[in-house]
């Protein structure tokens, strides 16, 4: 009995798969299929997301890059100043090219299918798009930056250490057409701060120049009290110009602080990190 009843059996089972052999073909290329395609699409996303992160990084890296030479202009010109030596700021065009480059790299990639990732995203690019103008109005300016750190060269704190009026004179003599013509370019500028450096340099500029020209006059008359007079004024306009400058260096830095993207970018970074884990 047991050996018909396991033959009756084997016999149905036969009967099915004949019956229904196609059927059973179909499913389980249907389950083979979904088995490749999921893995297809899984191993799609983890490259997906790995080009963002890499993309990602690259724009951080670069932002660095372009904020710190923000800074570094900003330290030229206070060195300049200082009559100091300043940092060079001539390549400041290409990194702030190289910036915009990395984040055009990145708007290419495909991320629209995550939301999360999606929506960080846009709030970065959105807000990129003050720092982008804020760095082309500035990369308008290197040229007139760079002027200034070559024409203003001879330090206005030169009469802190030399008190005789005909030394004086012919130094600021040398200096100050050239200086005071560059700083007055800047004053187009469309950076708020530096526009402003510019406009309050130049009117102390000017100040001096005119106080040089009393001064020479002095000095040829022998009237020495008009002479220490008019000494001490150009140190004050001197030390205002350092106090300006100190200024500058805070406001610049606010400028920044208003559309700085560390945080974005390091939220966006954050969440693709998370993303290649889970897909892993």
């Amino acid at each position: 009995m047991p050996k018909i009843a396991a033959n009756k059996c084997h016999e149905r089972i036969l009967r099915f798969f004949h019956k229904n052999h196609l059927i059973i073909v179909l499913a389980i290329i249907f389950v083979v299929g979904c088995s490749v395609v999921w893995f297809l699409l899984k191993n799609l996303d983890r490259k997906n997301y790995k080009e963002v992160f890499i993309s990602v990084y690259d724009v951080q890296k670069n932002y660095k890059k372009a904020k710190d030479t923000i800074i570094n202009t900003g330290s030229s010109l206070e060195y300049s100043l200082l009559g100091v030596p300043p940092i060079k700021v001539d390549k400041s065009v290409e990194i702030f090219e190289s910036y915009n480059e990395s984040v055009e790299r990145l708007e290419k990639l495909n991320i629209s299918h995550d939301q999360d990732i999606s929506n960080q995203y846009n709030m970065f690019i959105n807000k990129n798009e003050q720092f982008k103008i804020y760095i082309d109005n500035l990369s308008k300016s290197i040229d007139s930056i760079n002027n200034i750190s070559k024409e203003c060269k001879k330090s206005n704190s030169v009469l802190d250490a030399e008190m005789n009026p005909d030394k004086i004179a012919p130094s600021y003599a040398d200096m100050t057409p050239s200086c005071i013509g560059a700083w007055n370019n800047l004053q187009n500028s469309k950076i708020q701060s530096l526009s402003r450096l510019a406009n309050n340099i130049s009117k102390l500029m000017l100040n001096n120049r005119k106080n040089l020209d009393e001064l020479q006059d002095a000095s040829i008359k022998g009237r020495q009290a008009k002479i220490l007079s008019i000494v001490e004024e150009i140190r004050k306009n001197n030390r205002e110009m350092i106090i300006i400058a100190g200024r500058f260096s805070e406001d610049i830095k606010e400028e920044l602080r208003a559309i700085d993207l560390e945080d974005d970018l390091k939220n966006l970074n954050d969440f693709t990190a998370k993303r290649i884990l889970t897909v892993d």
